[in-house]
């Protein structure tokens, strides 16, 4: 249980989300560089960019139940 609490932390997340901003950069200048076929080959198509996001959308869904953030009083915290 605890591996499940570490691997859906806020610090997980927040790397991830690094990590994804990082990938998302490098893309903008092999986009510009060798074009979008390229991009799209090399970072938006791979496999491991595709388990970040999986990871940050199931981390993120996590989060939100554990903090009981689909409550009315608390969606600004949400948002």
């Amino acid at each position: 249980m605890k591996l499940i609490k570490y691997f859906f932390s806020m610090p997980v997340m927040a790397f991830l989300l690094l990590v994804f901003a990082m990938a998302i950069g490098i893309a903008t200048f092999v986009e510009d560089i060798h074009g979008t076929l390229a991009a799209r080959a090399v970072i938006y198509s791979a496999k491991w960019f595709e388990f970040i996001m999986l990871w940050l959308s199931m981390n993120l869904i996590y989060n939100v139940f554990k903090g009981k953030l689909y409550l009315r009083s608390k969606f600004p915290v949400f948002l």
